[in-house]
């Protein structure tokens, strides 16, 4: 057994988001390593005992394989330095909010103690915050040989240069970012459109890159009850955040609104279901409309009570964006909704066609893809599409559902670790 363990191939993972925090952030780290584990990896975590987002618990991100990891969650230090240095605006604006300084010194601190006493293989930092990927090179600098994936879940240059148009944070952020993208080995983004972003910025990592995106875990399936009922009345579902500026609901409620104008559908046999902390948001649209009497508002839930809502839903919203500063937005809820195996109306705002989301939703057979930019007609679609999917419910007492299989297996969290065992194997090759 000893020797076994010895050849096995070892693991760090630096993520600020990791089991049990309720964040969406927290999944995909959290599914990696639960399927490197699987893979007959050892796995050691490097994460924040508590994070600035809050310090919700999710019971179901939680599971075995957590047992043979080595799960080490770095407090915020208490030493003077890092605490001045967090009051700074400028620092806290370049890391975008996100994370502390405090945070960043202690886990430095202790990953270098781990460093001096373990061997690693693999890194993989995930962005954000920044200060994960800041970890990793210290890492690799002090074992040369392990292998950097910098995995970036979102864009960093063009949040930062948004929230502040300051030349001096601008070049400092360009300068973060070149520096990373340089020291590692791979360069994994979630989206192509985040890829071709970050290509974009640093011309010379084209050879280092490649699109991984979130998934799903088909084994979450346990997460919901059994007894768990489709609604009695036909039901649209969602749950997730409302980003301000970025996704709008207003083409599906126009479409509900004029289906009951029209009376092709009655305001007493459809319901919509919200979960978020937007809740005034979306009444104060939804009123706008004229639609109020149909909104059923649940607030914030926990992963499992959200996966129930939209099992027990007929057709679940997806939002995104297409614009030409921020492209390739494929939200994390997407992979949800393939697990559920519900048919699923996605509406794209912003100036650009085509959005990503609405390629894997066409591509994948999962429902029906709106955008702003053809909306008069995509109006007219959907219309079509909830009404056609209403008279289902109402006739048959279900409706039918058959999306691409194959296509939705590619996104199975089994089959991306794969992908990001593979980029290591690569790599390894490459420098032996």
């Amino acid at each position: 057994m000893m020797e076994e363990c010895a050849k096995r191939r070892h693991l760090l993972l630096i993520s600020y988001y990791f089991a049990p925090q309720n964040l969406i952030a927290a999944v995909r780290t959290t599914k990696i390593a639960k399927y490197f584990v699987r893979s007959g990896w050892n796995v050691t975590i490097i994460t924040a005992d508590k994070c600035r987002l809050g310090n919700q618990r999710d019971s179901t991100l939680v599971c075995d394989e957590m047992k043979y990891m080595k799960i080490i969650r770095v407090k915020d230090s208490n030493n003077i330095i890092p605490h001045l240095l967090q009051r700074s605006s400028f620092i806290d604006e370049i890391f975008r909010n996100q994370g502390t300084v405090e945070w960043y010194w202690e886990a430095k601190r202790v990953l270098k103690s781990h460093l001096i006493k373990e061997k690693f293989d693999l890194v993989i930092s995930s962005y954000a915050p920044m200060y994960t990927h800041l970890l990793a090179a210290y890492a690799k600098k002090m074992q040369p040989s392990i292998c950097w994936i910098a995995d970036f879940r979102d864009a960093y240059i063009n949040n930062i240069t948004k929230r502040n148009k300051s030349n001096v944070s601008s070049k400092v952020c360009f300068i973060m970012q070149n520096y990373i993208v340089r020291k590692a080995d791979r360069i994994t983004t979630v989206s192509d459109g985040l890829r071709k972003e970050l290509m974009r910025q640093n011309r010379y990592i084209k050879n280092k890159m490649l699109t991984i995106t979130n998934g799903y875990d088909e084994e979450d399936r346990r997460i919901i009850n059994d007894d768990t009922n489709n609604n009695s009345i036909f039901t649209i579902a969602y749950t997730g955040t409302i980003y301000h500026r970025h996704s709008d609901p207003s083409m599906l409620f126009q479409a509900l609104k004029e289906l009951i104008s029209e009376g092709k559908i009655e305001s007493t046999k459809v319901r919509f279901d919200y979960c978020g902390k937007d809740t005034k948001g979306i009444n104060f649209l939804a009123k706008h409309y004229g639609i109020e009497s149909i909104m059923n508002y649940y607030g914030v839930v926990n992963r499992k009570k959200s996966m129930e809502i939209q099992s027990s839903s007929q057709l679940l919203l997806a939002l995104a964006w297409n614009k030409k500063d921020s492209t390739g937005i494929l939200t994390g809820k997407i992979f949800e909704y393939m697990l559920i195996q519900k048919p699923v109306i996605s509406i794209t705002v912003g100036d650009r066609p085509r959005g990503e989301l609405s390629k894997l939703i066409r591509r994948s057979n999962l429902g029906i893809a709106c955008e702003e930019k053809n909306y008069k007609d995509d109006l007219q679609k959907l219309k079509s599409f909830i009404s056609k999917n209403y008279n289902e419910f109402y006739e048959k007492g279900e409706i039918a559902f058959f999306p691409d299989n194959n296509i939705l297996k590619r996104y199975e969290y089994a089959e991306i670790t794969s992908r990001f065992i593979k980029l290591y194997e690569e790599c390894f090759k490459h420098k032996y």
